[in-house]
């Protein structure tokens, strides 16, 4: 993860990653509580967290991505480096 998070494209693929994660985490968790409680409502309930999660960063990452679309400088643009 050494510089992850700097460019687009990076915190995208890690925001996906972890999405995966997040998605695969919520169904163990979600599978156990059933089987020892009974509560299927737990399933649906976990599937909204995991996706008001993933909407939460693609409303931010899309921010990031219009902005550069509209010719606007990326945050931490260095132009002395250019």
């Amino acid at each position: 993860m050494q510089g992850g998070g700097k460019s687009l494209n990076n915190r995208a693929v890690m925001l996906h990653l972890l999405d995966d994660v997040l998605g695969w985490v919520a169904v163990l968790v979600g599978s156990i509580l059933i089987h020892f409680t009974g509560w299927y409502i737990i399933d649906p309930l976990l599937s909204l967290v995991v996706a008001a999660f993933i909407l939460y960063n693609v409303v931010g990452n899309l921010k990031r991505v219009f902005r550069v679309f509209l010719q606007s400088t990326p945050e931490g643009f260095d132009y002395d480096d250019l």
